[in-house]
Order: structure tokens, then C-alpha cells, then sequence
């Protein structure tokens, strides 16, 4: 909380101004609802600070999709210095691609005989330095880095958090790439995330990547998901 402001900063200083900017804070985290002074100053800038229900990395889309059913929403994490032109390349991307969700990072799901290869055996976006521009179910997108969703294009199913909560606790993206699929929402990513955004390192939390990937949680969550949703994956992918 004491570094958030920093990639405040960097989505209070875009190109193109979102209508709002909010920061879900949990309550059982902020029972006081007090947050740091740079925070307060950021409020009066024009920072929407809204408290929710723990649901943990879900924070960041479920309550805006709710309260926002027809928004272009953005998510965003906090451990992130955001290019001034993250909005301005999503919305420009998705008015060429006004069927898909828009991207900033993603990997590239790989399969074999029909079913998806174990996660740690994907194209991670760290090394796809070339990454067509054509929407694809293959791009799955990591929703922290700037991602673009359409929400009222959404499955209603998103917003099922017992659901959610019970098959992907700690894994939004998984849930979130899937629900697409069955949305009919191919991904597109604006391959900019090579010098458009900054991870600071110092308050990035790997406890979920320690995980799901190390602990490989990612791929138990994944096959939830897919079963849940009634995927054929042989449908979406070749």
C-alpha cells in the first residue's frame, strides 16, 4: 500500500484519460480505511479508492464488471509502471478488434492431440518477442500488465464468485482467459510490453507464481475450469 501510488502515478498521467480510476482495497485488509498520504493526494487528482469483499487477485474486475456491466474496463496490478500510452494502444487495437479482449502481455498456450501441454511447457511472454497481431484463443493473456475487456461481451458466468472462488482461488487469469473463450472473445495482444511497462521488483509479490507455477497449482486449476465450462479444447485450439 505504501508503493501503490507509484503506478497511480503512471495511470493519472495517460494519454488518453479513463473515465475513472479505482483501486479495490479489501476490507478485512483496511478495517480503518486508512491509506497513505500520497494516496489521499491522488484522490483529489481524480483516484476512485473503493473497499470490497477479499477476493483476492479477482478484485481488480469482478466489482467493476458489476457495478459497470456495460464499461470498457482495464484492469491493471499494482506492481506495475504503466507506459502514459497504455490506454491510448488498448483502445486503438480494440477499435480494429471490436470482437476481443486487448492485451499488453500474454502467453501462448500450447497443445497437443486436443488438450492443453502442462502450463510450464507454454511460450511465456518473456519470450515471445514477435507476436502476431491476428486475435487468437492461443494468447493468454496475464491481466495485470493492461488488459482491455469489453464487459458487457462477457458470459454472465464471470461474475459467479462461489464458482470462481471454489475452482481458481488463486489463478483470475485462468478463470478469466477461459470464461473468454466461451464468450466468443479471441485475444489480441498489442505486443508493447517490452520497455511500456516497469515491474518494481521491490513490491512485486511472487507468492502466487510460487504457487501456481512452482507448485504447478496453475495446471490442477486449469483443468477445473475447463471441466466446469464444458470446453471442448479441441474447439478453440488447433
Amino acid at each position: 500500500i505504501d508503493s501503490v501510488w507509484v503506478t497511480i502515478e503512471s495511470l493519472l498521467r495517460q494519454s488518453y484519460k479513463p473515465d475513472e480510476i479505482i483501486l479495490w482495497l479489501a476490507e478485512d485488509e483496511f478495517p480503518n480505511r486508512k491509506v497513505p498520504e500520497k494516496l489521499q493526494e491522488q484522490v483529489k487528482r481524480g483516484l476512485c479508492i473503493r473497499y470490497c469483499k477479499n477476493i483476492k487477485s479477482y478484485k481488480k474486475i469482478i466489482y467493476t464488471v458489476q457495478n459497470n456491466p456495460r464499461a470498457y474496463i482495464i484492469t491493471v496490478d499494482d506492481d506495475i509502471v504503466y507506459s502514459e500510452k497504455l490506454v491510448e494502444s488498448l483502445l486503438k487495437e480494440y477499435r480494429k478488434y471490436p470482437q476481443c479482449i486487448i492485451c499488453s502481455r500474454s502467453h501462448l498456450i500450447k497443445t497437443t492431440g486436443g488438450k492443453i501441454l502442462p502450463y510450464n511447457r507454454w511460450k511465456k511472454f518473456e519470450n515471445r518477442r514477435e507476436v502476431s497481431q491476428e486475435p487468437s484463443y492461443s494468447n493468454f493473456f496475464t491481466s495485470g500488465a493492461g488488459t482491455l475487456f469489453p464487459a458487457e461481451q462477457l458470459n454472465e458466468v464471470v461474475l459467479k464468485e462461489t464458482i470462481f472462488m471454489n475452482l481458481a482461488p488463486t489463478a483470475d487469469d485462468v478463470w478469466l482467459n477461459f470464461v473468454a473463450w466461451i464468450s466468443g472473445l479471441k485475444v489480441v495482444n498489442i505486443n508493447s510490453f517490452i520497455g511500456d511497462i516497469i515491474v518494481n521488483r521491490e513490491i512485486s509479490d511472487n507468492g502466487l507464481q510460487k504457487e501456481n507455477v512452482f507448485e504447478q497449482k496453475n495446471d490442477i486449476q486449469i483443468k477445473k475450469v475447463l471441466e466446469y465450462l464444458q470446453i471442448k479444447v479441441e474447439e478453440f485450439l488447433p
